[in-house]
């Protein structure tokens, strides 16, 4: 196993699991109004939307120098919906560690 292989298929499988761990906490912090499960997933999304950005911002590099780069707008729209639902989640996450729940 080469390393382009562990970046393509291990690399991208650690990041699911990881995503699903967080999302559990996540649910788990909502459903009983505990913001400190919320925080590994508010975190991970910074850090996540942080790669996306500078993935952008490489793929446009790549086609200003010449090279076709079509995953520009995949990205952005990716980063878009990612930093939208970070922002909603930071949002819940903030009233609840204020004392406001939304649960009925």
């Amino acid at each position: 196993m080469n390393f382009a292989d562990f970046l393509e298929n291990d690399l991208f499988d650690l990041t699911i699991f990881a995503r699903i761990i967080m999302a559990i906490f996540l649910i788990y912090g909502c459903y009983n109004d505990n913001p400190s499960y919320m925080l590994g997933f508010v975190l991970m999304q910074v850090i996540f939307i942080t790669l996306l950005i500078l993935s952008v911002l490489m793929f446009l590099i790549i086609h200003i120098v010449g090279i076709p780069a079509e995953e520009i707008l995949i990205d952005s729209i990716g980063t878009a919906i990612e930093g939208y639902s970070a922002i909603i989640i930071f949002s819940h996450y903030r009233n609840l560690k204020e004392g406001r729940s939304i649960s009925t």
